[in-house]
């Protein structure tokens, strides 16, 4: 019998969908096609006859996320897909249509990383510099530019197994890549996408976009599984064999084709289960090959053959004539330089075979090898830390994943770098003398990793670290640790809209009284004078300002003493003092040059006072100037959509609507923080207003009120905006009562 289907069955519109979209996308119009379905469906025999039928002038990219659990290495399959692109046009084209940010690349692809001591410690630097986004920026710069010249089909495989700076990056593309003739082809199981996975937030997003095509492959009907049987077999099934293969595969195309490929007497002696499908065609292999099978299984889903080499103790020809009979067999798919199962449901089956000794040596092989092999690579150190976990070397565990979190946080891929610092904190209490191995203390780890998990846009659980850190600290440590832990938990419950930062900022400032001036006394002050401007007390903010920029100068300071200055003449401002509160912005601005946090803070409260004194043009060059800095420090969504709002507002006052709106919709489809997206949800709501929709205008209300209400205990601001926006709304409804 055939092995697999000559003809694509039940699936001829969405190929005929593929083709149109790269019709399009030849024509200069990006587009994305994004293929769904359970696992076993057909998603990839679908992409295979797709590219199958591209034109030899256009470039084919894959990249395959890879199934390690929760320890994907960030940007996984952009590597592969860029390393592709390398290979087909060469390093220094890739460099050149990076353009300026050329350097940001050495991130991802150590080969394009600046000449330099260590040329991926100065590529991590050249982001740090320009934010997330600057790393975004060159891998958008390099697939438009190429594309000049080459269309390109842009593959990436099982999405749902993708880290969360792998999604965010090909959001960015998505949306950014407009004009370009790329075709960006996504696959994901429908079936893995539980409750808070990351893919969930970005589906209904895909769909708002005209460039955006989704295709759900279905299960095959009773017709199309007879098509596809008698395909396989050369002649057609009989009713009550065809009636127990539906009942036994539920239509799923690789389970056909699996139960179809078993030498069977009779339906009776068809597999049962799930598993006994899976493993059919592994158990009729010769033990050389299925050892060779377990063996790749604890690799993951793709392994190179350099890799399997290292962990195997057969020799070249063994593993040859093992991986033939696997292929032959169709378990195992090649490429020119791996192996793969070929379906991930087999290798998940094959692995859970896996003896606990012969877990624990793959595993061990494995993590010894990727660290001998990548001498601390920046992609694949959260796989190592996988691999010995998997082989319950806990010490090895720890170090490996306080390596991957650094090099996370270096490519801003802050949920992989907080999950890698978890393990280690949920590892240390196994782990002899954890302390030395980590080189930082337990209380200096929750820190870090509350701080990266904040910005993951993770407040809630940054904050249950902070307050464990407070528990546990030792009462020999510094009293500017636990200063600098209260001012944390302060900023993460502002993030949330939750109470309490002035009464912890207070705290802090009363356990660091007596231990002299530092630039973290005046980093305190300046937070407590921002909360409190926030809370329109601005009296109380002024005097907390000024101790702030004393105490800034004192230990030399300029971007401490900007922030008190910011601070103190946006307080003075809305007290009035319109003349002193400008000359204080002023001078926040000359103090602030050089520091970017600092700048982005001025930029922000600078383009408000112009909108409230009605200077709306300069509020809107201000402003804009603030977002497009925010966009390159990768803070777009936090600061950025501060600085958006603030060019929202004043377009809006020039009459200029549809400018506004359409900044105003960008700047949501962020979603941002709540800390963050308030200001810009009241617009919002006062601008469905303005046009006449205010039924529309009530329901956004009403899905917005719960968040919104909870900055009403930490800005006035907020109290005083939801309630005059609210009012307008039931007063157009005629409801005077709630008005």
């Amino acid at each position: 019998m055939q092995t697999t289907s000559p003809s694509l069955i039940g699936r001829e519109n969405d190929l005929e969908s593929l083709v149109a979209a790269l019709a399009e996308a030849r024509a200069a119009n990006t587009r994305t096609v994004v293929v769904s379905g359970e696992a076993g469906i057909g998603k990839t025999r679908l992409v295979a006859e797709f590219l199958a039928s591209v034109p030899g002038d256009t470039l084919v990219l894959r990249g395959q996320c890879v199934d390690l659990d929760q320890d994907a290495p960030p940007y996984a399959p952009v590597v592969a897909v860029l390393r592709a692109l390398v290979n087909a046009v060469g390093a220094d084209r890739v460099r050149e249509a990076a353009g300026a940010t050329a350097d940001a690349l050495g991130v991802l692809l150590p080969e394009l990383a600046p000449v330099a001591d260590d040329p991926v410690a100065a590529a991590a630097a050249a982001v740090a510099r320009g934010g997330a986004d600057r790393l975004y920026d060159a891998v958008a710069g390099v697939l438009g530019a190429v594309s000049g010249e080459h269309p390109l089909v842009v593959v990436v495989e099982d999405l749902h197994w993708a880290d969360s700076a792998t999604l965010a990056l090909l959001r960015f593309l998505v949306r950014v890549l407009e004009s370009a003739r790329v075709l960006f082809v996504v696959t994901y199981r429908s079936d893995e996408l539980g409750r808070g996975h990351p893919l969930r937030s970005w589906i209904p997003e895909l769909d708002r976009s005209r460039r955006v095509s989704r295709r759900e492959l279905p299960r095959l009907t009773r017709r199309q599984v007879r098509q596809l049987s008698t395909a396989l077999l050369g002649s057609p099934l009989g009713a009550s064999e065809l009636t127990v293969v539906v009942q036994r595969t539920d239509g799923v195309p690789f389970f056909i084709e699996e139960i179809l490929g078993c030498d069977f007497d009779s339906v009776d002696a068809l597999p049962d289960t799930l598993r006994d499908i899976l493993l059919a065609r592994y158990e009729t292999l010769s033990e050389p090959s299925q050892r060779f099978l377990r063996l790749l299984a604890a690799g993951g889903a793709r392994v190179e053959h350099e890799l399997f080499a290292a962990v195997s103790d057969d020799d070249a020809a063994a593993i040859d004539d093992a991986a033939r009979e696997a292929v032959q067999a169709r378990v195992l798919v090649v490429d020119d330089t791996a192996y793969a199962f070929r379906h991930a449901l087999v290798r998940e089956a094959v692995h859970d075979e896996l003896l606990p000794g012969e877990r624990m040596r793959f595993h061990t092989c494995y993590a010894e090898a990727l660290e001998s092999r990548q001498g601390g690579s920046r992609v694949d150190a959260s796989a190592v830390s996988y691999h010995w976990m998997a082989a319950h070397n806990l010490e090895a565990a720890v170090s490996a994943s306080l390596t991957a979190m650094e090099q996370a946080r270096c490519a801003f891929a802050n949920s992989t770098a907080a999950l890698m610092g978890e393990r280690a904190l949920e590892l240390w209490p196994r782990v002899p003398d954890a302390e030395r191995l980590a080189g930082r203390s337990r209380v200096d780890l929750l820190g870090e990793t509350a701080y990266t998990l904040r910005n993951a846009g993770e407040s809630e659980r940054a904050i249950a670290l902070v307050d464990e850190a407070l528990a546990c600290r030792d009462t020999a440590e510094s009293p500017e640790v636990h200063a600098r832990l209260l001012r944390d938990k302060a900023s993460y419950l502002a993030n949330l809209g939750q109470s309490g930062s002035v009464e912890l900022l207070c705290q802090a400032l009363d356990v660091i009284e007596g231990t002299g001036r530092s630039v973290l006394r005046a980093n305190v002050l300046g937070e407590l004078a921002a909360r409190l401007m926030l809370d329109a007390r601005f009296a109380d903010a002024v005097r907390t300002a000024d101790d702030a920029f004393a105490e800034a100068e004192h230990v030399g300071s300029e971007a401490r003493m900007s922030v008190a200055a910011n601070i103190r003449g946006f307080s003075k401002l809305c007290l009035g003092r319109v003349d002193d509160g400008l000359a204080d912005l002023g001078l926040a601005g000359e103090l602030a040059v050089g520091n970017d946090s600092a700048e982005l803070r001025h930029q922000v409260n600078l383009s408000d006072a112009m909108y409230l004194l009605g200077r709306f043009d300069e509020a809107v060059h201000i402003a804009e100037a603030g977002a497009e800095r925010a966009r390159e420090r990768g803070v777009e969504r936090t600061s950025g959509a501060i600085l958006l709002s603030n060019v929202v507002a004043p377009l809006f006052a020039l009459g200029q609507t549809q400018r506004a709106e359409a900044v105003l919709d960008r700047a949501l489809e962020l979603d941002p923080p709540i800390g963050f997206s308030a200001h810009l949800q009241r617009i919002k709501l006062e601008a469905t207003l303005w046009s006449g929709e205010q039924q529309l205008a009530e329901r956004l209300l009403r899905s917005w009120r719960a968040a919104l209400g909870l900055q009403l205990r930490i800005d006035a601001q907020s109290r005083l905006g939801l309630a005059r926006v609210a009012a307008e709304i039931a007063l157009a409804g005629g409801d005077v009562a709630a008005a």
